[in-house]
């Protein structure tokens, strides 16, 4: 009886934490640009990833046409899957004529066999563009300094 209890619970741990590991993010993925929880002011938006490891990652980008306590999130773009050949690698992709609203950057890290074993996501809010004359007055940051910023943060650390 004793030997069925501990089979049970050792069961029990493997399924939960497989469980708690599939909805991490990917310590060796970090999402430069947008950064999480900003704001762009543009019609595209530029999606950049760092990959600190050799594996294959499946980019995509969805927009919430939902509410916020009831997501319903619409697929604009899915990549197949891009393979890093090196330790540290970019993927870069230039999404166009975005339209204002919620979106999220979602990366999969896949494994061999084509399932996903980490998530990391990174939210945006894309805001209508400033019309040229109220640039002069717009006291904002440029979405290419944001990126830069963001970047050398996610090169050098904090």
């Amino acid at each position: 009886m004793k030997k069925l209890v501990a089979l049970v619970v050792m069961l029990a741990m493997l399924l939960l934490s497989t469980t708690v590991a599939f909805a991490s993010p990917d310590p060796n993925i970090t999402i430069v640009n947008p950064a999480n929880s900003t704001t762009v002011t543009s019609g595209s938006l530029l999606i950049s990833v760092k990959i600190a490891k050799k594996q294959t990652v499946r980019v995509s980008l969805h927009k919430n046409n939902g509410t916020d306590s009831n997501p319903a999130w619409q697929a604009i773009f899915t990549n197949a899957s891009f393979t890093s050949k090196n330790n540290l690698s970019f993927y870069t992709r230039k999404a166009e004529n975005i339209s204002p609203g919620k979106y999220r950057v979602k990366v999969d890290t896949i494994r061999s066999d084509g399932n996903p074993i980490y998530v990391t996501y990174s939210n945006v809010t894309i805001k209508e563009n400033v019309e040229a004359d109220d640039k002069a007055a717009y006291n904002g940051t440029g979405g290419t300094a944001t990126f830069l910023q963001s970047l050398l943060k996610s090169i050098f650390g904090n």
